[in-house]
């Protein structure tokens, strides 16, 4: 269930870490993580103006890269006229958008629809549902317009004075994600970046951090209940056991048998029992995961209902 709250928290930073700044990033960071083999990937996030017949909204235009997002999935209506969505990675094809249902909305159009994003028109290619990492920054108060990190340039939108967010998303084992925090930081500090963070579960959600951290208190607090009342049941037993063997040791003495005699005859009773109690422990134990598993299997990620 821990490894299940990890993974569904990740999914709100879509990657395992963010470096986040109000410039392109230096080429270094790129070519670090690829040296590590790190899975990454990069958005742009900024307010722009949308038109389409002859309407005019603002809108929270984001450019993603292939590969997003690292952690978790988009969900794309492919028609207005129908409730199906499908899990999506990766970026839109070229000279395709994205718009949520507001969007869609204010602009009076429909799947197919042109949109003008700048010095382009982009065709309306499907509905986003769902965006993992969506947050609740300012720029994100409009709807939201995604288009591939490709067809950014050739819009002609980024210019002087533009409110722009550049992403570097980063997945990756937790020792590989830790070096590389860990080296983005000193580079950070040693060459005096100014607008780039580092930006991990604890510090770019905290919200969800502290409902993370609640969670596992009350793991942590069932395991305790569950550990102390068995603890009282192996007692309860132990005890009836003991003094039902009372009379059985008293016979053996009458007849002979020594104290190292009859310490060997209840070692090997206990083993018997402890064997039997094992094996059936661990067959309810799997008996209860396949049947959990089976109720719930939507509720945990396809890796960790697998394991």
């Amino acid at each position: 269930m821990q490894r299940s709250f990890q993974s569904d928290a990740k999914q709100l930073l879509a990657a395992d870490l963010l470096l986040v700044a109000d410039e392109p990033l230096p080429q270094r960071f790129i070519e670090y993580a690829h040296s590590h083999n790190l899975q990454l990937a990069q958005t742009v996030v900024f307010p722009s103006m949308a038109s389409a017949q002859s309407v005019t909204k603002l809108a929270s235009l984001k450019a993603v890269s292939a590969n997003y997002p690292l952690r978790g999935n988009l969900k794309v209506s492919p028609s207005d006229q129908s409730d199906l969505s499908v899990q999506e990675k990766g970026m839109p094809k070229s000279g395709v958008v994205w718009l949520e249902p507001g969007m869609l909305a204010g602009l009076h159009s429909r799947v197919g629809d042109f949109i003008q994003l700048g010095n382009r028109q982009f065709e309306i290619g499907g509905i986003l549902l769902q965006e993992t990492d969506r947050g609740a920054g300012f720029m994100n108060f409009s709807p939201r317009i995604m288009m591939s990190l490709e067809d950014l340039p050739s819009t002609g939108l980024l210019g002087f004075g533009s409110r722009v967010t550049y992403r570097l998303l980063l997945a990756g084992s937790d020792d590989s994600i830790a070096a590389y925090q860990k080296w983005a930081a000193d580079d950070i500090a040693s060459a005096h970046l100014h607008g780039v963070r580092i930006e991990t579960l604890e510090n770019a959600q905290p919200i969800m951090r502290k409902t993370l951290d609640r969670a596992q208190r009350f793991l942590s607090l069932v395991a305790l209940l569950t550990a102390i009342v068995a603890s009282v049941a192996i007692a309860l037993a132990a005890r009836r056991y003991a003094l039902k063997q009372t009379d059985v040791c008293a016979i053996n003495k009458c007849f002979g048998a020594t104290q190292s005699i009859i310490f060997m005859q209840q070692c090997k009773t206990l083993a018997g029992i402890a064997l039997i109690a094992s094996f059936c422990g661990v067959a309810c134990a799997d008996l209860t995961q396949i049947i959990l598993l089976h109720f719930f299997r939507r509720l945990a990620p396809q890796s960790i209902a697998c394991k």
